[in-house]
């Protein structure tokens, strides 16, 4: 009795407002604090491979001809070649513009892969970052538009999107979107539409060997609520922050560096860096996420569900309320 058997959605009709407060109703923005918080988002191409974009722990036979089959077409080979972890930026630029009427900052730079590229892809030139920032006023909140220009030369990606490192003390992550539990393109016909909440530990799935985990997609909004929060971390930390996407997105968040989860062989080889005072987490903002497949043992993923380069947006509402 009360087993379910099977279930399903469909979506038949959305309109996504960015939310709106009276004047009245709105506590004071701190425009110093939202600058820091909209610093804190660094450009990010790259995701510690699942066991299906390629088995890291074989890595060391790529190219032995009898070791084919887990080197052969397997997605992470052209990421680890143009070494995605250690994106560089080149050629920055900040310059003060006017943006649909407000008063902006926009941020420019050139992609090229990173420091420990292999031979032949050292300083490869990847495409164009810009994100213009709108600093909230009294009846409008922090705006992040951001846009990926990506060369038509770059191999297929593992993701699109912007990482920052978050303060522990924001152990509380509310969204709207799929959940609960974990959800990838071609990987989401069992997560459904809600509102759920979490903390950021409780968002990751401990999969034995280290590796991309913990993704949600399809998500509307974003509460990061603190407690007990520590002084310096933001100026004045608010109590919570409310993210907004124009259209939805992917989150995910870490309490591993990228090179730690990377170099990890199991569960037991991962620093928590999330501990003590100062602690803190990865908190990631996607436009796109490529599919997982099953290339582990079977096919890769399809072709809808991978990223070719083009070009890429996402427009962010923050609200520190």
């Amino acid at each position: 009795a009360g087993f379910v058997v099977g279930s399903g959605e469909s979506i038949i009709r959305e309109y996504l407002p960015v939310l709106a407060y009276p004047p009245e109703l709105l506590p004071p923005q701190d425009k110093a604090a939202h600058a820091e918080f909209a610093a804190l988002f660094k450009p990010s191409l790259w995701r510690v491979p699942t066991e299906n974009d390629g088995l890291k722990t074989y890595a060391h036979l790529r190219g032995d001809p009898a070791a084919e089959f887990y080197y052969k077409d397997k997605a992470m080979y052209p990421w680890l070649d143009l070494d995605l972890l250690h994106l560089q930026c080149e050629n920055e630029k900040t310059e003060n513009i006017r943006w649909e009427g407000f008063a902006a900052a926009r941020y420019s730079a050139v992609l090229l892969s990173g420091k420990n590229a292999a031979k032949g892809f050292e300083n490869k030139r990847l495409g164009e970052f810009a994100c213009v920032t709108v600093q909230g006023g009294e009846d409008h909140p922090l705006i992040m538009d951001i846009t990926f220009d990506l060369a038509p030369d770059v191999p297929e990606l593992p993701r699109v999107g912007i990482t920052a490192k978050i303060p522990a003390c924001y152990n509380s992550i509310k969204w709207l979107g799929y959940g609960p539990h974990e959800s990838y393109p071609d990987r989401c016909a069992g997560a459904f539409l809600g509102l759920y909440e979490d903390t950021p530990a409780s968002l990751e799935v401990s999969y034995i060997v280290p590796q991309e985990n913990g993704n949600r997609m399809g998500v509307r909004s974003i509460r990061l609520s603190a407690q007990n929060a520590p002084s310096g971390k933001l100026r004045d930390v608010p109590a919570s922050i409310t993210i907004i996407p124009a259209a939805p997105v992917h989150i995910s968040c870490s309490r591993y560096t990228s090179e730690n989860m990377w170099e990890a062989l199991h569960t037991t080889d991962l620093a928590d860096v999330s501990a003590g005072p100062d602690g803190y987490y990865f908190l990631n903002i996607d436009v796109t996420q490529r599919g997982v497949g099953t290339a582990a043992c079977g096919p890769d993923t399809l072709e809808q569900y991978r990223v070719r380069p083009g070009v890429f947006r996402m427009r962010l509402h923050i609200w520190d309320i």
